[in-house]
């Protein structure tokens, strides 16, 4: 009678435990549906996402009449989507992607803080084919940011609806969706994993895990390649964590730590600058010998910019066809011709 009342007892936790998990499940599920909804208009069109359009308007690709959907993508069809092809092929033929031969007389490929060929997309982007390799990074960057907003919502201590929400307005804002495919909301895409675990290293819980998934998040978020928008989410999270540990203060009615949580987060970005230093170290190196040392940079943005802060918008960019001057095109087709034969 004891063993079955034992086993009984063991059995009823065991389908606590798994029910407990059914409603985060099913949340998570909810945001990653979310995302690949958000792709599928696009992907009904073909497997292989991309600015292919802008070949329209240069080389043996030319078509008269094609109608560009947005001529300032062209980033993508000219940088992105061949960076990504030549580091899958290097990877597949048994080389780090360090060289990009293709450019003047060869210019770094892994270091020059875009390519992100060691960024978590692009790693697993290297298990499919080529074709696919740009396609699963986008997709890849999505599941990072759902993901991460709805651990951070979990961790702040919302309900399933809130976790839901907070995920799926943060993966489908503007700013995430606006610039998707860029590295911009590459290194973006971790902020929900890097505020949860700072938040985790603050109350002291899970020291260890705490302080390991920071450290991941950081290197991934410097792999990610772009240190602009790394700078402006780094700020962001010390903005968070300054206030969350005065908070903390004894005055305040406070746990009265913070030295300690405060050491934890500067180890933790220790650790992860530290996993990201082969791609630091000489990415610094040839940042030092670029044109951002001449000190020659355009003239500021106009005040009216300072609205996308709050709200994203495209800004006059043209979108399906519209907007789409005839001597922008001519300038994207003077940039075209000597790098489409490569594609």
């Amino acid at each position: 009678m004891t063993f079955l009342h034992s086993s009984r007892l063991s059995l009823d936790r065991q389908g606590k435990r798994w029910r407990s998990w059914v409603p985060d499940a099913l949340g998570i599920a909810w945001v990653l549906a979310a995302a690949f909804a958000v792709l599928l208009p696009a992907l009904l069109h073909g497997t292989s996402l991309g600015a292919f359009d802008v070949l329209g308007l240069s080389g043996l690709s030319r078509h008269q009449g094609v109608v560009i959907h947005n001529v300032q993508a062209n980033d993508q069809i000219l940088q992105f989507i061949p960076w990504t092809t030549l580091a899958w092929q290097q990877v597949h033929q048994g080389h780090l992607p360090l060289w990009n031969p293709y450019s003047v007389l060869g210019l770094p490929l892994l270091f020059n803080w875009q390519s992100a060929a060691f960024g978590l997309p692009a790693l697993v982007s290297y298990l499919f084919p080529v074709h696919l390799a740009y396609t699963v990074q986008i997709v890849v960057t999505l599941l990072i940011a759902a993901t991460g907003a709805y651990v951070f919502a979990r961790v702040l201590g919302l309900g399933i609806v809130g976790c839901v929400m907070s995920a799926t307005l943060f993966e489908l804002s503007g700013p995430v969706l606006g610039w998707l495919g860029w590295p911009h909301t590459s290194v973006i895409s971790w902020a929900g994993w890097m505020f949860a675990a700072a938040l985790l290293i603050i109350r002291g819980s899970h020291r260890t895990l705490a302080i390991t998934l920071f450290a991941i998040a950081l290197a991934f978020a410097i792999y990610a390649g772009f240190p602009e928008v790394l700078l402006v989410l780094e700020m962001a999270l010390i903005a968070f964590v300054t206030v969350s540990c005065i908070l903390r203060a004894a005055s305040l009615r406070g746990s009265g730590l913070i030295l300690r949580p405060v050491r934890d987060l500067l180890l933790a970005t220790g650790a992860g600058c530290a996993l990201a230093a082969p791609l630091i170290l000489p990415g610094l190196q040839y940042l030092a010998g670029s044109t951002r040392r001449l000190g020659k940079f355009p003239r500021a943005f106009p005040a009216h910019e300072l609205i996308h802060i709050i709200f994203q918008g495209f800004d006059g960019s043209g979108i399906n066809g519209y907007g789409n001057r005839q001597g922008h095109a001519r300038r994207l087709d003077h940039r075209l011709r000597p790098n489409v034969a490569r594609l």
